[in-house]
């Protein structure tokens, strides 16, 4: 029996390489990486676009794409003791979403969800994990700029989930 592939409600936007480049050099995030190690990273991305109130992925799934934010934002959830959803972190442009589970290989913790119309750089997990796990000055450089980010991430965090209990 043949496996249904998992519904994608995101929009493709057709772009080249190159195009992907040029995208990628207005993240601050990626300001440290030289042109030729930000090509890579552009070859194994896609750019994508998603409507207001999709989810991105939920709690307990496994993510298949870290997600970059070029325009828009998108909010992480988690579930409160009284059953509703409470925002611990929003993401906007030059922001990553994602990156804990696509580094950790654990299923989400949050529930990630556009407020608005939002466009995305993504990259699949086994090819951002290819790239991190690498030797060369395209792994070093994004391995750092991720992990500056995931510290933020982490931290951001933190900070909702301590306002939430007091």
């Amino acid at each position: 029996m043949a496996i249904q592939p998992t519904h994608d409600p995101m929009e493709r936007i057709a772009l080249q390489p190159r195009e992907i480049l040029r995208l990628l050099e207005t993240v601050p995030l990626l300001a440290d990486m030289a042109i030729r190690e930000r090509a890579v990273l552009a070859e194994v991305a896609e750019v994508v676009r998603c409507a207001r109130d999709v989810e991105l992925f939920g709690v307990g799934q496994d993510v298949r794409w870290w997600y970059l934010v070029l325009t828009g934002r998108v909010e992480e959830s988690v579930r409160a003791p009284d059953g509703t959803w409470q925002v611990v972190r929003e993401a906007t442009t030059g922001q990553s979403v994602g990156l804990d589970s696509t580094v950790s290989g654990m299923p989400s913790a949050t529930q990630v969800t556009a407020v608005m119309v939002t466009s995305f750089v993504r990259v699949p997990v086994l090819d951002l994990n290819r790239l991190l796990r690498g030797t060369g000055p395209v792994s070093i450089k994004l391995q750092a700029a991720l992990n500056e980010e995931l510290g933020r991430d982490l931290r951001a965090a933190t900070l909702a989930m301590v306002e939430l209990v007091t």
